[in-house]
């Protein structure tokens, strides 16, 4: 796989809907946490990892990382402006000028296998795209994403 791709995390939600103390992203399930989960599933592809984490939830985050062994990259986002507002914070990361390709992997979403992360990277390099996010059809979402051709 390129050296050169970078996996960006966005994890800097406040978790208000979920009721959590902590960022939502190291919520557990089955023992380990959503963060974990992603990292696991994605190691494969040796990928340089940035999470875009909130003042508040970097030093749980990096604890948590720092724990379990994980290198990655913290970049804060200051104020709570949205996944969009989050995702042009990666400009501030140590990787931005040497990443040709970008996954964009949602940092509360638990149950993505192995598996889908290699088609969505399949599904990447063949379509030459600078970056790749995984999304579904849902009632209801409380984000979306515009599609057009």
């Amino acid at each position: 796989m390129n050296n050169r791709i970078s996996i960006l995390i966005p994890a800097a939600g406040r978790g208000t809907r979920s009721k959590l103390t902590y960022p939502k992203t190291l919520f557990k399930i089955n023992n380990i946490s959503i963060l974990e989960r992603i990292v696991k599933n994605t190691k494969f592809l040796n990928a340089n990892i940035s999470i875009i984490a909130s003042l508040e939830g970097k030093d749980q985050i990096s604890k948590k990382l720092n724990d379990k062994n994980i290198y990655s990259e913290i970049i804060i986002q200051k104020r709570p402006n949205g996944m969009g507002d989050a995702i042009l914070h990666y400009k501030k990361s140590r990787f931005y000028k040497d990443t040709n390709d970008i996954l964009l992997i949602w940092g509360d979403i638990p149950f993505v296998k192995k598996s889908t992360y290699k088609k969505l990277i399949n599904f990447h390099y063949k379509n030459y795209n600078a970056v790749s996010m995984l999304s579904t059809f849902v009632q209801n979402p409380y984000t979306f994403i515009k599609r057009d051709n």
